[in-house]
C-alpha cells in the first residue's frame, strides 16, 4: 500500500514536472512545426498554448489551496469535508473555464490592431539624465541632435552599438 504522503510529496509533484518538460515535444509534434525559434511569441499570438499554461496553473492553485484546506476550514467555520468538496469540483471546473475565458481573451486581443499595425508618430529621445521622452516632432525638440534617439524596434544591438559609435565620432 501507498502511503498519501508518497502521492502529496513525490508522485503530484513528479508528475507537474514531468509534464513541464515534455511540453515543447508535445507542441512541436501537434503543430508540426520543426523550425528553429530564438523568439518569444506574444500570448495573444498563441492561444492554444496561452489558455493551456492558464489552466495547469489554475489546476495547481487549486492543488495549493487543498494543501490547507484545515486552516481554511477552520477561519470560514465550515467542515472540511465541505472544503474537500468545494476542492474536488474546483479542480475539475476551474481549468476548463480558465481554458476558455483566456482563449478568448487571447483572441480578442489578436483581433484587435497590435503595436506593428498602427502608426506611430513622432520620436523618441534620451535626455541627459538618461530617461527616454517622446517627440511629436523631431525637427523642433529643444534637445535637437545633442539628445541619443532610442533605438528602433527591430533593429540589432550590432546596429545600436554601431551608431552610437558613428554618432559620438561625429560630434
Amino acid at each position: 500500500m501507498i502511503n498519501h504522503l508518497v502521492f502529496s510529496a513525490i508522485l503530484i509533484p513528479g508528475a507537474i514536472f514531468g509534464a513541464l518538460l515534455v511540453v515543447p515535444w508535445i507542441e512541436r509534434r501537434f503543430t508540426k512545426d520543426d523550425a528553429e525559434h530564438h523568439l518569444l511569441d506574444r500570448p495573444r499570438d498563441a492561444p492554444v498554448r496561452t489558455a493551456t499554461g492558464a489552466a495547469a496553473i489554475a489546476f495547481v492553485s487549486v492543488l495549493f489551496l487543498g494543501g490547507s484546506q484545515d486552516v481554511i476550514a477552520g477561519t470560514l467555520n465550515i467542515s472540511i469535508g465541505h472544503v474537500t468538496t468545494l476542492l474536488q469540483f474546483g479542480a475539475l471546473v476551474a481549468p476548463p473555464v480558465t481554458w476558455y475565458v483566456t482563449y478568448r481573451l487571447c483572441r480578442v486581443l489578436a483581433d484587435r490592431p497590435g503595436a506593428e499595425r498602427t502608426e506611430r508618430g513622432g520620436a523618441v529621445r534620451r535626455d541627459s539624465s538618461g530617461g527616454y521622452h517622446s517627440v511629436a516632432d523631431p525637427s523642433t525638440d529643444p534637445a535637437g541632435a545633442s539628445g541619443d534617439r532610442a533605438p528602433r524596434a527591430g533593429t540589432s544591438v550590432g546596429d545600436v552599438a554601431h551608431a552610437s559609435r558613428s554618432s559620438e565620432t561625429s560630434t
